[in-house]
């Protein structure tokens, strides 16, 4: 047994039903997270247009370099909606393809509250638990608009407890307006244990062009207000829809370029035509797996993230059973 192999107990129990006997060491975020920032180090969160192609150059990259990454899925809660079933099983017969087996997390969201009706927040405790059915180890909710702050926290409260019961990391995305601080102290008295504080805006929310920055990337302990100056050592980064795209039909690519201009962001546009880019013939294919792997070497050496696995292998180990009670 390697000292992978030794770390597969601790994969949350909704990971390991989708597993089967898929090598890849889903973990969650919640685990992660207090590994790294233990050891002052990252954890790259990347969000993927294609979970074919683009997954296994990114992984690959990974794998090469020993890093610890994350994989992120924005649904589209709307009729041309991407299963959360469909997203992992794809993602995970990509690391099967590559034998990957070093530590990740999956991260479902932001997905949208904006409206505090039974009806909108019916449907959110259904998107959270399908995306926790589908092996999602990572959860995140994005509040809109000028909704009360103690009435959303208590109207995820339920949702919430079980998926800190699970082991699971729950993320809170807010206007950049909001007081984080506010923020976590009513979700104290709540009962509301969310890991990470992030802006809605830094997440991409629907409508807003992203923010320029080096690399592609964007940060969200480094970009954001005073007060969402909290613990978090997570990164989200979209780089690889740049290469993507430039092997798409010219006709394709006019009508991507025709949502962005609208303000869409390129990574939600393309996801939509993931389709194209599962029909490109296997030259085209390889030619962007061989791209995004060279850049996500990159971006790896860039970010000083290289052996963040070991990071975590070694935190797991030194803990054991208490890997969780910090």
């Amino acid at each position: 047994m390697t000292s992978t192999d030794s770390l597969r107990a601790f994969r949350p129990a909704n990971a390991v039903k989708r597993l089967g006997d898929n090598p890849a060491l889903l973990l969650s975020g919640l685990l992660l997270q207090r590994a790294l920032t233990e050891a002052g180090s990252r954890l790259p969160v990347f969000e993927l247009a294609s979970v074919g192609t683009e997954a296994r150059g990114l992984l690959r990259a990974a794998q090469h370099l020993d890093v610890a990454i994350g994989v992120s899925f924005r649904p589209r809660l709307d009729a041309q909606a991407r299963p959360f079933g469909d997203f992992v099983r794809d993602l995970l017969r990509a690391a099967d393809i590559i034998g990957f087996r070093h530590p990740i997390l999956l991260s479902a969201g932001p997905l949208y509250l904006s409206s505090l009706d039974a009806t909108a927040i019916d449907a959110l405790d259904q998107h959270l638990f399908e995306a926790i059915d589908a092996g999602f180890t990572d959860l995140s909710i994005a509040p809109t608009g000028k909704l009360d702050r103690d009435a959303v926290l208590q109207a995820i409260a339920p949702a919430a407890r079980q998926i800190s019961e699970r082991g699971l990391l729950l993320e809170l995305a807010l206007p950049s307006t909001a007081e984080a601080r506010e923020w976590q102290a009513s979700c104290q008295r709540f009962g509301v244990a969310v890991e990470v504080f992030s802006s809605s805006e830094q997440a991409g929310e629907r409508g807003l062009v992203d923010p320029p920055a080096a690399w592609g990337l964007r940060p969200r302990d480094a970009q954001l207000p005073d007060a969402f100056d909290l613990r978090v050592s997570r990164l989200t980064l979209d780089p690889f829809s740049e290469i993507a795209i430039q092997v798409l039909p010219d006709e394709v690519r006019d009508e991507i370029d025709e949502h962005c201009s609208h303000g869409f962001r390129l990574t939600d546009v393309l996801g939509l035509k993931a389709g194209e880019l599962d029909a490109l013939d296997e030259l085209s294919a390889t030619w962007i797996e061989s791209n995004i792997h060279g850049y996500a070497l990159e971006l790896f050496e860039a970010l000083s993230v290289q052996g963040s696995a070991e990071i975590v292998r070694r935190f797991i180990r030194d803990r054991g059973e208490g890997a969780f009670d910090l």
